[in-house]
């Protein structure tokens, strides 16, 4: 075949799944529009990195952003949480709906084993005061198998979990 059937052929791939992805937006859109949506993360960074694409879909939420930790592994916590309300800045996210722990129970790095409990507390405190309806965080593997985030995701399935439920 000719280069331009295969750069039409391109093309409209590019267009279905733009389309697609549309589609799936305004649907996220409708299902979440005016709702209370908590995104925990577990360090300064995690919201852009892991979280661009759903910040993005829930341009019509009441987004809040609670870190927990202020990701001080290297000694730049301060500057890392003011990144952190920036960056929620970028998705309309106003910084009093921008929370940041600095929880000794809580310090960033791969081999800091967090406690639950801890977790547990900051989450749902959140929950409770801003009247939360939905959480999103990482799925149980973290994302990208960091310690901090498994311990997030474990924790905020336990929240969720009583008995045998899930």
């Amino acid at each position: 075949m000719d280069w331009w059937v295969y750069l039409l052929t391109i093309i409209a791939a590019f267009i279905a799944v733009l389309t697609a992805l549309r589609v799936s937006s305004q649907r996220i859109n409708a299902a979440f529009r005016n709702k209370n949506v908590l995104l925990v993360t577990a360090h300064p960074d995690d919201e852009c990195m892991f979280f661009t694409p759903m910040l993005t879909a829930l341009q019509h939420a009441n987004l809040h952003i609670l870190c927990l930790s202020t990701g001080n592994a290297d000694g730049l916590g301060e500057k890392r949480v003011n990144e952190l309300i920036k960056s929620a800045a970028v998705f309309g996210i106003p910084a009093n709906r921008t929370w940041c722990v600095d929880d000794p129970r809580l310090q960033d790095g791969m081999k800091q084993h967090w406690d639950t409990n801890a977790i547990v507390s900051h989450v749902t405190r959140a929950v409770d005061a801003f009247r939360i309806d939905f959480v999103i965080t990482f799925d149980d593997y973290g994302i990208s198998g960091h310690p901090n985030h498994i311990a997030v995701a474990h924790a905020c399935r336990y929240i969720l979990c009583t008995g045998d439920t899930c």
